[in-house]
């Protein structure tokens, strides 16, 4: 896919999920009045949205950067006879087996088969050894990274927001 199609990628995206945070963000205002939670149970989900609307303007402005440059000329490199930079190998099945790892995640807590933390450090190690080329000497690292920011998450939400996780 050439630059400016990823562009335009970014940009149609951006839209379609500003007005999904903007959905969010209206439907939560629904959420019932908080009994013993200092913010409010609507708070976590407008917080959410408002960052992925923040973060999707960012991606909109970088594709729109993108399609208002020049269109490139020949390629320099491959006229002076050098070798064109290594891109990164694309992998498209990567985002499916995700989203079947995510599935798997949110079923083994809602059958409870296991609690947030263990599902969430077995969840964070898989996904981040999968997106790291599966190296197997990354593997330590990957899983203390991966118990670090799931313990300290269930910390922050069941000490700091009052929110029970499963």
């Amino acid at each position: 896919m050439s630059a400016r199609q990823t562009a335009k990628m970014e940009v149609f995206v951006g839209v379609a999920l500003i007005l999904f945070s903007a959905a969010i963000y209206s439907a939560a205002g629904s959420l019932p009045p908080p009994n013993f939670e200092p913010l409010g149970s609507a708070a976590l989900p407008r917080i959410l949205a408002a960052i992925m609307a923040g973060l999707c303007l960012i991606m909109m402005l970088r594709g729109f950067r993108t399609l208002r440059a020049p269109a490139p000329s020949l390629n320099n490199a491959s006229a002076k006879g050098e070798d064109a930079p290594d891109l990164p190998p694309q992998r498209p099945y990567l985002s499916a087996i995700v989203f079947v790892c995510t599935v798997c995640f949110v079923a083994a807590m809602d059958l409870k088969l296991l609690s947030f933390p263990p599902a969430g450090i077995a969840f964070m190690s898989l996904i981040l050894f999968l997106m790291n080329d599966m190296k197997v000497r990354q593997l330590p690292l990957i899983v203390g990274f991966s118990a670090a920011l799931v313990l300290s998450s269930y910390w922050v939400f069941t000490r700091f927001f009052f929110i029970d996780l499963p």
